[in-house]
């Protein structure tokens, strides 16, 4: 799709620029097939990026394990997962994240803030990583779109999280006056309590976005109010269980100065201006909410058809969408 799009950059046909995970080793061969040059990695992203390393500001190579570990297929293994992390790590920064993770953002059994908001905040540390120049001068990056996919829910969330969310929109109706208005336009109620009450929902769909708007902040990136964080809803079956999905669509922006060249404590009133400006669009807009009858099938079949037939060009044995 971002190739038909003209966003991806080619090298002799080959995709070296595309990174992506799925579950097997197989599948990563699969894919390669339709993405030539793409650089995949087997496994789960939160795990991955969640793997402790010792080394990982050196990103070193080596699968020699460490002084005073064993030298044995446990440990072979580890140092494997290892160097494919730092493979990782090296493939960073990126201009476009799709993160289709297809889980909930919360596990009940993580302990807050959870593994997916950590791993999050790793994404954000390497995406300030130095890309070397042709010259060899070492430029930056700032400015990424994210593409973020994730579950309403889990029903059994527990009461850290709840409180984690509840303390985000608490918060934003203190430091913005006019966020009450809004949230009871919005909502028909005017605190955080009643709108808890009216249904988890409503509730999640709020307070997601706006902790992660603030996680990004944390993090010395803000996102751009320009379009802010664009929300579409869509249900997906499971035998006999229905679920919903949100889809986030944002353009997260690197805080000018950054952090090292900032005094402690202060925000620069642009990305200030931005953060508030975000949280409100948040209360303003509602989701887009995708359903059979609300897509332009005739658009859609024709996006499918230049899809595959750029994916034809580069693997004519696979013709037909899976």
């Amino acid at each position: 799709m971002l190739d038909v799009a003209k966003i991806l950059r080619q090298k002799d046909d080959r995709f070296d620029t595309v990174v992506f995970f799925d579950e097997t080793p197989e599948d990563i061969v699969e894919t390669q097939k339709r993405i030539p040059g793409a650089i995949g990695f087997p496994g789960t992203f939160t795990d991955i990026v969640l793997l402790e390393d010792p080394d990982e500001d050196s990103v070193i190579d080596g699968l020699d394990p460490p002084p005073g570990r064993a030298d044995d297929r446990g440990e072979r293994d580890r140092q494997k997962r290892l160097s494919m992390r730092r493979d990782l790590i090296r493939s960073f920064p990126f201009d476009v994240l799709n993160l289709d993770l297809y889980d909930f953002l919360f596990r009940p059994t993580d302990p807050p803030p959870g593994r997916l908001i950590a791993a999050l905040r790793k994404m954000c540390s390497w995406q300030k990583r130095a890309i070397e120049g042709a010259s060899g001068a070492n430029r930056h990056i700032n400015s990424f779109s994210l593409m973020f996919t994730t579950r309403i829910g889990p029903p059994n969330i527990n009461a850290e999280y709840m409180e984690m969310l509840r303390e985000r929109i608490h918060s934003n109706l203190q430091d913005v006056p006019n966020l009450v208005g809004l949230l009871e336009t919005r909502s028909g109620v005017r605190t955080v309590t009643e709108l808890e009450a009216a249904g988890f929902d409503l509730f999640f769909k709020l307070a997601m976005p706006k902790l992660l708007t603030a996680m990004f902040m944390e993090e010395d990136w803000h996102i751009d109010s320009t379009n802010g964080i664009v929300t579409y809803e869509f249900e997906r079956v499971s035998g006999d269980a229905r679920y919903k999905m949100l889809h986030l669509v944002m353009d997260i922006r690197r805080i000018d100065p950054p952090k090292e060249l900032r005094a402690p404590g202060f925000v620069p009133p642009n990305a200030r201006d931005a953060y508030r400006t975000v949280v409100q669009q948040i209360f303003e807009r509602p989701e887009v909410v995708i359903t059979n009858e609300s897509v332009d099938r005739l658009a859609l079949e024709e996006n499918l058809r230049l899809i595959q037939s750029r994916r034809n060009r580069y693997y004519p044995e696979g013709a037909g969408l899976r």
